[in-house]
């Protein structure tokens, strides 16, 4: 009997053995297949997600760079007296469409020393956006007279 137990251990092992190297020219299971299919999923999902993240800020970043390029524009008329420190300053540009400026006139402890700040604001999709950049400009109204902003006073 122990015999025969030996004999039918050895046939089982050699029919798992078979089993398991024949299963190697197989196809794959169904199983596999949608693991790997939603493996491959994630990974296109996550690389599509960056790189549409990745035009998004390349344009905030032009729109930044364009803002930054008209502020300088209404700081050399701030420096040349064109707007006015008794009214509201405010328009669009004609230059860049879609771009909005603002120009206000803060009084300050010194006669004459205005604390401008200046602003350019635009939307970007359903997000509005705005640069700001704050200077000082010396005006005398009643001499007609002016020596440009502090930036370039040569304090």
């Amino acid at each position: 009997m122990n015999k025969w137990f030996i004999n039918n251990l050895a046939v089982l092992k050699f029919s798992v053995k078979r089993t398991v190297e024949s299963r190697g020219d197989a196809a794959f299971s169904l199983v596999e297949a949608l693991l790997a299919m939603t493996i491959l999923g994630i990974a296109v999902t996550s690389i599509l997600t960056t790189f549409s993240a990745s035009i998004l800020t390349g344009k905030l970043s032009e729109d930044y760079s364009i803002a930054a390029m008209l502020i300088g524009e209404l700081h050399g008329n701030v420096r040349t007296n064109q707007f006015s420190p008794y009214e509201t300053n405010e328009g669009e540009f004609t230059t860049q469409a879609g771009f909005k400026w603002t120009v206000s006139y803060l009084y300050t402890d010194i006669t004459d020393l205005y604390q401008v700040e200046m602003k350019v604001m635009w939307k970007r999709g359903s997000r509005e956006h705005e640069l700001k950049h704050t200077t000082y400009h010396y005006c005398s109204m009643d001499a007609g007279e002016s020596s440009g902003s502090s930036s370039s006073s040569g304090r």
